[in-house]
C-alpha cells in the first residue's frame, strides 16, 4: 500500500486488505511488526489485531534491525533497479513497486529460506521443493 500520509485509518485498512487476501484461515499464521509509530499503537489499531487474532511484533526501541527479514528485504529494494530516490506520483511508485515485491516474491530465491522463494515458502511447499531437489541430486 501507498499512500500519501499515513494514520491509524491507512493503517487498519492496510490490515484489514491483508488478512482479505490471505483468508481468514490465515490470520493465525500472520504477524504485523511495525515501528512504535502512533497509527500501529492507536487503541483501535491494538484492538483490531486482537479481534483479528493476529500477533504483533513491534521494533525495538534504538534498534534498526530486530527483524532480519524485513530489514533484508528493505536493503534489497534499496539496492534494486526498481528503487528510485522519489517517485513522480503514487501512481509511479506502485507501478514500480509492484514489479518490485513480484519479482522479491515469486522469483527471488533466498539464501536463509534455503533457496527458495517467500511464495514457496509462505505456501507451504518448503517439504515439497527440498523433496524435488533431494531426488535431483540423487539421480545423478
Amino acid at each position: 500500500m501507498i499512500t500519501h500520509e499515513l494514520n491509524s485509518d491507512r493503517a487498519q485498512h492496510f490490515i484489514r486488505e491483508a488478512v482479505r487476501q490471505q483468508g481468514t484461515e490465515e490470520t493465525n499464521r500472520l504477524m504485523i511488526h511495525s515501528d512504535r509509530g502512533s497509527p500501529m499503537t492507536a487503541t483501535n489499531t491494538v484492538e483490531l489485531l486482537a479481534a483479528l487474532g493476529l500477533a504483533q511484533s513491534f521494533a525495538r526501541p534504538r534498534v534498526s534491525d530486530d527483524n532480519p527479514f524485513f530489514e533484508a528485504q528493505f536493503k534489497t529494494l534499496k539496492y534494486h533497479r526498481y528503487f528510485k530516490p522519489w517517485y513522480g506520483s503514487v501512481d509511479d511508485a506502485m507501478t514500480t513497486l509492484e514489479k518490485f515485491f513480484e519479482w522479491y516474491n515469486r522469483e527471488h530465491r533466498h539464501i536463509n529460506l534455503g533457496l527458495m522463494t517467500p511464495e514457496m515458502v509462505h505456501q507451504g511447499r518448503g517439504e515439497e521443493v527440498i523433496a524435488t531437489r533431494s531426488q535431483a541430486f540423487d539421480g545423478r
